[in-house]
């Protein structure tokens, strides 16, 4: 049997059975505590907002999780949103993971510093679209400078390879649940 097994026991409805309060029982020596933890459905992403109470009382157990509850609903109706992902967010989450040739190093912080992060900074990526790309692609054509080398204006690969970086952290933060939907990307 696994060592690190744990259940939940006693579970039980509260709040109108909008949360689920509950004891974890198992093998694990962290569990000796017997706290209770609730749960209830996140309201920006899928799945549970679980959490411990850190009280073994269950009547203060029922207070920090209504409260907490009431203090989601509250966020939820004002449209905050707990954990807001941004693109430097992203980027220090990833950017260890992604290729380290130092050419490859170089282009894409390059990208990213330049060009990106401007466009990108404070912005919350958690509902990002297809809006939202297109309207980077026109930021990206307003803010040209001419250059002897490329008078006629941005290269169209110049920008798909910006694109490219951004679809790669968005790629990963969509597996990671991070964003709410993945976009579609502009194209030629």
């Amino acid at each position: 049997m696994d060592e690190k097994y744990q259940s939940a026991i006693m579970q039980q409805k509260i709040h109108g059975g909008k949360i689920t309060l509950y004891l974890l029982s198992g093998l694990t020596s962290e569990l000796d505590d017997r706290s209770y933890y609730f749960r209830y459905p996140h309201p920006f992403k899928r799945g549970y907002v679980r959490r411990s109470t850190k009280t073994n009382d269950y009547s203060e157990a029922c207070r920090v999780a209504i409260n907490a509850y009431e203090q989601m609903k509250v966020k939820e109706h004002l449209g905050i949103q707990s954990d807001g992902v941004t693109l430097k967010k992203l980027a220090q989450t990833f950017f260890p993971q992604l290729s380290q040739v130092e050419a490859t190093v170089i282009m894409r912080n390059e990208r990213y510093k330049k060009w990106l992060l401007p466009y990108f900074k404070n912005r919350d990526l958690y509902n990002i679209n297809n809006d939202d790309l297109w309207a980077y692609v026109r930021w990206r054509n307003d803010n040209w400078t001419p250059k002897p080398q490329n008078p006629d204006g941005i290269a169209v690969t110049t920008i798909l390879n910006e694109l490219a970086l951004m679809r790669t952290l968005l790629n990963r933060a969509f597996k990671k649940r991070q964003i709410l939907a993945l976009p579609v990307f502009p194209t030629k």
